[in-house]
Formats: structure tokens, C-alpha cells, sequence
């Protein structure tokens, strides 16, 4: 039976199959016959597409590991393959740990002894970044002619899967998993690395829902001189690449955010923003094509997640975002303003041992209890200003009922605050004005992280100062 070579710019994989097939089994994405290819070779090795099937791994090629013992690793349960090599389920027989091993495939090695230089690259680009949100890289290391690297085992599946069962991912998923993985490309940034294959096929996402970045195989030192052997081949999948990659021009942290706005539009709308069947035409689309309007596609997206895609995707590579910092910050307040203050108050709760939160209420209520019998409650309510482009969030702690022997002592506290303001609110349930320490912030200010630390802070100076003023506790 004669097999069928296809090619898919979403993988960026050739695959070959028995039976014909119109898109690819991995991402759905269109076929491209690789004599569409002609112009223009392109895979992580610079090597003529068209002449070798090394993209398609066999399962079989490896696949006789699955139960055997390998270096210090018993080998579980084969993930799955890319490029170079394929991944495997692990057990760590020393740390009892379970793991990832990717192992390069030999015949790429018999093929060109660039794989492995490219192989090593990747465990050694990916090793020097430590961060929660990329893929950690434990070991790299060689078992008679096998090379392999260990990497932290992520269970779940790829942001591309989650994408594919979907078809297309709501506004909040979309921006919550992107600002995860921009946090780990933001470190490589840091360290002076670029990813150039950042998409969703290459972000590992928890069950818990926690996304990691993953594939470092094609990641560069910025330093890298011009001209040198790997700093000017073309690389990446080219639905993803910038404009000036498909130039030749080395890539930049602007080529991985001009990446990141893609992945972007492509989970939000389930196509990319420029597709061609030819890769000369994809990248002149790339190069001069506007980017489709958004909100006739979605118009329930934000105007803000509209903005930062046409700034992600300028075609100058200068007047996008500077590198993944600038747009973790742009999504993960955009992340904020998405999430509903309820949402907000129990992510922020997970931090805070010993609180309980009654939301029965258009105010929100939370009760923090400590060692020492004594407890204190903090409200959070949230309402409109017509001047804000957010609401505000107000959050209070009542500290005691204003009497006139309490006048000068609340003005002498008020100076010792660190934060926050002393002020005097009637208090529907007493029927009488009270002292309480109050805080605004805009929504769209308002993470967690920070909502979490007002809240124990507010409790705590609103309790020291309930005592000092009543040495009772009106909890």
C-alpha cells in the first residue's frame, strides 16, 4: 500500500499515513503537500523539508522501551512525539518520582549529527531558566546510543488539545492560561533567552489548570553573533512567525510576543489570523495583510484583548511589546478585570489560613480567626463610578462605634497606620456611625495576590485597634 507524505504548518511536522488524509490527525489543521514547500525549506534543522520524513517519528522506532528499564528511569508509558524525539511517561527509580524522558530518535542521528547538537541545546537553553511556569529540565544524559533529557512530568494535556476538544476557548480561559505561560516567557526573556516556537501545542496545562511552557528545542541565546550557525536559520512554525523572521532577520522577544498575539487570536477564535497554502503567500500575509477585525469575529471580546493582539502583531517589530514582561502584565490585568469579585475574593482566600467567606450578602463577608481567641471580619463590596473605566472595590473593617471618649485616641491611631484610611461609616446593623479602616482599589487593579494581603492586613490593624480603643471583641 503506497503511504502519503503531507506536511502541517500547526505541528510543524511531516507526517506520513497510509490513507490520504486532508488535515493533520495531531492540531485538524489543513495538509500542505510538501511540494507546496518549494520556495522555502523549513524545519528546526534547516534540512530540505521535502527530503526526509524525520519530522514523523514511528511509534515503533522507540516504542519497544515501554516497560524496560532505562539508565536509572523504569520506561510507563510513551506521551507522544515531535520534532527530534519522542517523550515518555517515567518512573525515577531512586527519587520515586515520576518523570518525563524525551529521547532523541536514532535514525535523525544516524541522518545528521546537527539533531543531537540541537538536542543537547534544548536541555541546556531550558535548564538555565528555572521558573513555575516552564517546563522544568532535570537531567540530560545518554544510555548506550540513546540520548535523552529528564523533565519535570506535567500530567494533563497541551493548550493545542484543550483547544482542539473546544474548538474555541472563552475569553477568561484564553487570557488565563497565555498570562501563565507569558510569566515563564517573561523569565526567559530575563535570562536572555528566546523561545521562537512559542504556541498552544508548546504550553502544558495541569489538571489543576496550572499552563507551563514547554520545547525549548528551537530557543536561542540572545547573544548569539550574526552569521553564526545557528543565529540566522529560519525556524518556528510559520502560522506563528513574525514578519521579519520569515526575512531572515535573527528572531527577538518581539518575534515570540508577535507569536504570543496569534496563539492568542487562534484560541479565541479557533483559525488563525493568516493562512495561505503557500508558504510564500503566508509569509507576505504575514508581512503586509491586516490583522482580521476581532469583534466581527467575537464581538463579546473585550476591547482590550482587541488592542493588545494589534499590538502584539504590528509588523514592525519595534512598536510591539518589548518582550513577554510587557504582555504578562497586560493579561494578567485583563485576567483581573474578567473575573467577577466573588471569583477574586476565594483565589485570594487560598492564602489566607483560618478565613471563611459569606458571599449571601451583596457585601461580601470574611472572618479571620486567630491563635489567641480573637477575630475579625472584613467586607468587600464593589460598585460603580461613572468618572472609572472599572468599578471599585471597597473593602472595611469595622473597628468600634464612634463615641466621643473614643475621638482622640482613633485620631492618634489613625497616624500609626501603615495603609488604608481611618474613617467613619454608619453601620446599618448597630444603627450608629463606626470607626473602620477602609481601602479602594479599581477592579481592574485587584489580583489575588495583592486582594489577599489587604484583606489579612486591614484585619489585623482593624483588630490591634478594636482592642486598643475597646479591649474587647466585637467578633
Amino acid at each position: 500500500m503506497s503511504e502519503t507524505v503531507a506536511y502541517c504548518f500547526g505541528c510543524n511536522e511531516q507526517f506520513t499515513m497510509a490513507r490520504r488524509s486532508d488535515v493533520c490527525p495531531n492540531c485538524g489543521l489543513p495538509f500542505f503537500p510538501p511540494d507546496s514547500l518549494a520556495t522555502l525549506a523549513l524545519d528546526e534543522a534547516g534540512l530540505e523539508t521535502g527530503s526526509a520524513s524525520h519530522a514523523n517519528l514511528a511509534p515503533d522506532e522507540l516504542m519497544h522501551l515501554v516497560g524496560q528499564t532505562f539508565d536509572q528511569y523504569e520506561i510507563r508509558q510513551f506521551l507522544g512525539k515531535g520534532g527530534m524525539a519522542s517523550v515518555f511517561l517515567a518512573h525515577h527509580r531512586s527519587l520515586h518520582r515520576p518523570c518525563a524522558i524525551k529521547i532523541l530518535s536514532p535514525r535523525l542521528r544516524e541522518q545528521n549529527e546537527r539533531f543531537l547538537e540541537l538536542f543537547i541545546a534544548e536541555a541546556r537553553s531550558a535548564a538555565s531558566v528555572v521558573h513555575p511556569h516552564i517546563v522544568t529540565v532535570h537531567n540530560l544524559g545518554r544510555q548506550g546510543d540513546h540520548h535523552y533529557i529528564e523533565l519535570e512530568y506535567v500530567p494533563g494535556t497541551s493548550l493545542q488539545d484543550i483547544l482542539n476538544q473546544a474548538q474555541r476557548l472563552t475569553t477568561f480561559d484564553a487570557v488565563k492560561y497565555l498570562s501563565q505561560a507569558c510569566a515563564g516567557l517573561a523569565e526567559a526573556h530575563r535570562c536572555g533567552l528566546i523561545h521562537r516556537d512559542f504556541k498552544p501545542s508548546n504550553i502544558m496545562v495541569s489538571p489543576d489548570g496550572v499552563a507551563k511552557l514547554a520545547d525549548f528545542g528551537l530557543a536561542k541565546k540572545v547573544s548569539a553573533p550574526t552569521g553564526s550557525r545557528y543565529a540566522d536559520s529560519l525556524t518556528g512554525t510559520p502560522y506563528f512567525m513574525a514578519p521579519e523572521v520569515f526575512e531572515g532577520k535573527p528572531a527577538s522577544s518581539q518575534s515570540d510576543v508577535y507569536a504570543v498575539g496569534v496563539s492568542l487570536f487562534y484560541l479565541l477564535v479557533g483559525d488563525f489570523p493568516f493562512v495561505d497554502r503557500k508558504i510564500t503567500g503566508l509569509a507576505q500575509k504575514h508581512k503586509s495583510a491586516s490583522v482580521p477585525d476581532l469583534r466581527q469575529l467575537q464581538p463579546d471580546v473585550p476591547l482590550g484583548i482587541v488592542e493588545l493582539i494589534d499590538w502584539c502583531l504590528a509588523k514592525d517589530a519595534a512598536k510591539r511589546p518589548q518582550d513577554g514582561a510587557e504582555v504578562r502584565d497586560i493579561l494578567q490585568s485583563i485576567a483581573t478585570s474578567l473575573c467577577d469579585l466573588k471569583s477574586l475574593v476565594q483565589q485570594a482566600l487560598v492564602r489566607i489560613p483560618n478565613a471563611t467567606m459569606d458571599d449571601s450578602h451583596d457585601t461580601i463577608a470574611v472572618t479571620l480567626s486567630w491563635d489567641n481567641g480573637r477575630s475579625q471580619k472584613v467586607f468587600i463590596e464593589e460598585t460603580e463610578i461613572a468618572e472609572l473605566n472599572s468599578p471599585l472595590v471597597r473593602i472595611y473593617s469595622i473597628c468600634a462605634a464612634v463615641t466621643d471618649s473614643f475621638l482622640a485616641d482613633a485620631l492618634k491611631l489613625n497616624a500609626s497606620l501603615p495603609f488604608g484610611s481611618f474613617a467613619v461609616r454608619p453601620i446599618e446593623l448597630d444603627q450608629q456611625d463606626h470607626f473602620v479602616i477602609t481601602a479602594n482599589y479599581p477592579h481592574s487593579a485587584c489580583d489575588p495576590k495583592h486582594l489577599s494581603k489587604s484583606i489579612l492586613d486591614m484585619a489585623k490593624w482593624a483588630d490591634k485597634i478594636e482592642f486598643a480603643l475597646t479591649g474587647k471583641d466585637r467578633q
